[in-house]
């Protein structure tokens, strides 16, 4: 994955472009996801067979910005493109304006053979199976859906919840309407919930990753997570799902 190094150094020196309101966030974004991204870019090319890509949720456009570079067609999502008009504009990205939870999605039925839905099914409250149903309809019949979100078992969860200090901050997760103009995590799922939710909206799940993308300062912490995660697997702090159209 070190190959996707430059590139993200690149898109690093792009990222003031993004509108002036979200910039902090949008660079503290960079940098906690940056390690994902080329996870991401990874599996994109493992599971990538042909024709444009559609990724859902698109901003802040880190991923979509990398996918474009590396030569590949790809069209994005997002709820309110503007927030990210010069970046957009600058970099010829195809962003194109979508509420996937009250919008039809705008492509005809089995238009992609890859959707990309990483980081984004943790923050839908109105319905998520009305949109996974959305996605169903646009996947070809031998595409692949990558859907990817925070675990609810990690072990820092795990202890939060034991401490008696819950599992997040839910107003913070609710201002970001009014701050970011999309809304924060209404809740994290175990890998159970996920495929239940796949299953039950026509997919068939062919591969679960649990993921680590952080990479610890201290040495002996780094071990201690190391040594977890070896034993324990599924306490890792993100899943990841391979999906494709269930056979009828």
């Amino acid at each position: 994955m070190a190959r996707f190094d430059k590139l993200l150094d690149n898109l690093e020196a792009e990222l003031d472009l993004i509108s002036p309101e979200l910039r902090e966030w949008n660079l503290s974004y960079f940098a906690q996801h940056r390690n994902r991204y080329k996870s991401d870019l990874e599996l994109v090319q493992n599971n990538y067979r042909q024709g444009p890509i559609l990724e859902i949720g698109s901003l802040p456009c880190h991923l979509t910005y990398c996918l474009k570079k590396l030569g590949y067609e790809v069209i994005g999502l997002d709820i309110e493109p503007k927030r990210a008009e010069k970046f957009i504009k600058k970099h010829e990205l195809n962003i194109i304006k979508c509420d996937i939870e009250t919008d039809k999605i705008p492509f005809n039925n089995e238009s992609f053979h890859l959707i990309i839905f990483n980081e984004i099914f943790e923050h839908l409250r109105i319905d998520p199976i009305w949109t996974l149903k959305e996605i169903h309809r646009i996947l070809s019949p031998t595409g692949r859906l990558i859907l990817s979100t925070p675990n609810l078992y990690h072990w820092r969860n795990i202890t939060s919840f034991l401490k008696g200090r819950g599992l997040g901050d839910a107003y913070a997760q609710f201002e970001k309407l009014h701050t970011l103009g999309h809304m924060g995590h209404v809740r994290e799922y175990s890998s159970k919930e996920v495929k239940l939710f796949l299953e039950k909206s026509g997919f068939e799940l062919t591969n679960i990753i649990y993921k680590s993308y952080d990479t610890p300062k201290r040495f002996y912490r780094g071990l201690r997570k190391k040594i977890i995660y070896r034993v324990i697997p599924s306490f890792r702090p993100y899943l990841v799902f391979i999906s494709t159209k269930a056979k009828t």
